[in-house]
């Protein structure tokens, strides 16, 4: 028998659908590497950008890349 919990709407959800606490903090910590990493690119110039072989248009690419992201 699986465990259900219900919202305010009085709608069901299994358990085992829901996010963990530690899953939840884990993409917390995830979104913030990533803006990191992005904001100190963005803030490269772009002879430092060419260097590394980043071009500005592709900063969102590269980052998710470096982090994991497909």
């Amino acid at each position: 028998m699986t465990s259900t919990t219900s919202d305010f709407t009085g709608n069901s959800t299994p358990r085992a659908a829901r996010p963990s606490f530690k899953a939840l903090i884990a993409g917390w910590v995830y979104s913030v590497q990533l803006g990191r990493m992005r904001s100190v690119l963005r803030s490269m110039s772009d002879d430092q950008l060419a260097q590394i072989g980043v071009k500005r248009a592709d900063i969102n690419a590269y980052s998710g890349a470096l982090m994991g992201q497909n």
